[in-house]
């Protein structure tokens, strides 16, 4: 059976939900993924709110219930939201009250701008320029722009990993940079077209996982010698 009356919430009036987009940082959506996003973007754009039992949630926030509704996500909509943040898109997340078992779901700010249709502009060339050499101003790492911080650069680059094995040090890396991809803070850098990463020798095994990672996240890498 089908219908409004077989919800546990129906649809609020005013949401037109699409079956396929592209979203504000170039991925392309159907389906449940494009339902969810659709409506957390118009969340975000329109300040909506939503009614949790006797409150309501704050302007563009979504309770999670209703990412799992037939008209949205249905039954796997949190797991929608995880496809999601593993396509580059952030999506935040917190308790709806302290005590409350409800989360609420949103977009941060200028992530709710969703491209309307499928034949919307194929995104932007990123290329990562990745050269083995001397950083400027010495050090084992420079990175141009200088807004790298969600590489980890150079935190866990230089600072827990200088007593690991090479192996061990990339492992740790790898999952590091991994853990920033889901959590959405390569997001930091979608307006960026190139990156400019020098790494001396002593960190040389992190050329490779910045590479693997990078061109997981759709940028280009070019690998060269430096000076």
């Amino acid at each position: 059976m089908t219908g409004p009356a077989f919800y546990q919430v129906p649809k609020p009036a005013g949401l037109h939900l699409q079956e396929e987009l592209v979203a504000a940082n170039g991925a392309r959506l159907s389906g449940a993924r494009a339902r969810v996003y659709s409506l957390l973007a118009q969340a975000a754009t329109k300040g909506l709110r939503f009614a949790v039992g006797s409150a309501q949630t704050a302007p563009g926030r979504v309770p999670g219930f209703l990412l799992v509704e037939p008209w949205s996500g249905g039954g796997e909509g949190l797991r929608r939201v995880r496809d999601l943040r593993e396509r580059g898109i952030r999506v935040e997340a917190e308790r709806f009250a302290p005590e409350s078992s409800t989360f609420v779901y949103w977009l941060p700010g200028g992530e709710g701008s969703p491209a309307v249709g499928p034949a919307a502009t194929t995104p932007a060339r990123r290329v990562a320029a990745l050269c083995a050499g001397t950083p400027p101003g010495g050090g084992s790492i420079a990175v141009e722009p200088a807004i790298a911080t969600f590489l980890g650069l150079p935190g866990p680059l230089e600072q827990g990993l200088a007593s690991a094995s090479p192996e061990a040090a990339a492992a740790a890396y790898r999952q590091h940079l991994r853990d920033a991809w889901q959590a959405g803070e390569f997001l930091a850098i979608e307006s960026v077209l190139r990156l400019e990463i020098t790494l001396s020798a002593d960190v040389a095994w992190a050329g490779p996982v910045l590479a693997e990672v990078l061109r997981a996240t759709g940028w280009e890498c070019e690998c060269r010698e430096g000076g």
